[in-house]
């Protein structure tokens, strides 16, 4: 079974398009938590950066139209995907659930 699988990895993870959308996203994280240093005046961490883009729909809005990320639920796993120790985080889990649920009623989704 692995066999049939390992040449499509090998494409995806030999693909540049795939590096560079990674190098991408990477670029548009470091610029944003650039913005929040600047506008909080305080270290922003990955726990603060990911909070702030799930309660505020402008900063959203402002992340996909950059990254080209269709909706916010994508943004948000994509932003977990890229920090992994956010989904074991007790913060994440008490804070951003409320936000997360009113973003899933307005667009009629499933979470995660």
């Amino acid at each position: 079974m692995d066999d049939i699988n390992q040449p499509v990895e090998s494409i995806y993870r030999d693909n540049p398009v795939v590096h560079i959308n990674k190098y991408d996203f990477e670029e548009v994280l470091l610029k944003v938590g650039s913005l929040l240093y600047n506008l909080h005046n305080k270290n922003i961490s990955p726990t603060f950066l990911f909070l702030t883009v799930t309660k505020e729909e402008p900063l959203q809005n402002i992340l996909k139209q950059i990254t080209g990320i269709p909706t916010t639920m994508e943004l948000l796993k994509t932003i977990l995907h890229f920090y992994p120790s956010l989904l074991k985080s007790k913060i994440i889990k008490e804070k951003s659930i409320k936000h997360i649920k009113k973003i899933q009623k307005k667009n009629h989704l499933t979470i995660f």
